[in-house]
């Protein structure tokens, strides 16, 4: 079975994951990174980059937030800070 890292603490998001990539042993990595993108696939490329550069197997991540049409789509990447 091949090793997938998804690069998060969230262990809801790992189970999700495991569930659709049933082929898959999911491993949880929580790495940190400047997720200062302009966009939710620039901060998650950042950290699946890193965690591949750290780690050499095969990787992906994600990033999301909420993006609300009467606030002219903010807080969106901003999220987490706003």
């Amino acid at each position: 079975m091949k090793t997938l890292l998804v690069a998060t603490s969230n262990k809801h998001k790992l189970q999700e994951i495991s569930h659709i990539l049933k082929g898959f042993e999911v491993k949880g990595v929580d790495i940190k990174v400047n997720e200062n993108g302009k966009t939710f696939e620039e901060n998650a490329l950042k950290k699946a980059r890193a965690l591949w550069k750290k780690e050499r197997e095969l990787t992906i991540a994600d990033d999301s937030g909420l993006c609300v049409r009467a606030m002219d789509e903010k807080p969106g990447v901003r999220s987490a800070r706003f």
